[in-house]
């Protein structure tokens, strides 16, 4: 989009997989966007049927720091399946804001801290999120309908109504959760349905 993100007005506008994928590419290599602001402009569909179409934004060592907005646009068609992957939704590892989005028809299989809307949330928000029925999420350790597990974060006013298994592997701790698997140290979780 023509936004410079400095504001919400002035946001990014991402329209397109190509655009999604440009962000993930950035902050997956190092662009943290902290006070930055990215909106979806329009519903941004997958195609299902390619395995491991999609990589999330964020991981451990860059976590996306900015604000997203998704304005109720839905993203959809997001295929995963790694089973050693870890930090896997459409955001994998968060230290930012995510709001007004819509998951649908998403298939996520892998390790740990598997979310249909993040990952991992590090000191971070999740609001007025829904995850639809059609979104299949699947892992060994932390497996949540919004996120896998949440140190400091905030879930806020989410809904969930995805499948969520998962399999124990050896001595790992194992937590499922409607909308969060984990929440360690100081999470918040508010006024969610699931």
């Amino acid at each position: 989009g023509d936004g410079n993100g400095d504001s919400e007005a002035t946001a990014y506008v991402i329209t397109t997989t190509e655009g999604l994928d440009y962000l993930a590419q950035k902050v997956n290599g190092g662009a943290t966007y902290l006070n930055k602001f990215f909106k979806l402009g329009a519903d941004i569909t997958y195609d299902k049927n390619t395995p491991n179409n999609y990589t999330p934004i964020g991981n451990s060592y860059n976590p996306f720091c900015g604000t997203f907005d998704g304005q109720r646009h839905t993203i959809s068609g997001i295929n995963i399946n790694n089973t050693t992957a870890e930090y896997q939704g459409v955001f994998g590892f968060i230290a930012g804001t995510v709001e007004n989005l819509v998951v649908s028809n998403c298939s996520i299989v892998a390790r740990s801290d598997v979310g249909a809307i993040a990952g991992y949330l590090a000191t971070a928000t999740i609001e007025n999120c829904s995850v639809s029925n059609n979104v299949i999420l699947s892992g060994n350790i932390y497996v949540g309908g919004i996120v896998g597990a949440s140190s400091k974060g905030t879930i806020k006013g989410c809904v969930s109504a995805a499948t969520i298994t998962g399999k124990k592997i050896g001595s790992n701790t194992f937590c499922l959760g409607g909308i969060v698997g984990a929440t360690l140290s100081d999470s918040k979780v508010i006024d969610n349905l699931f």
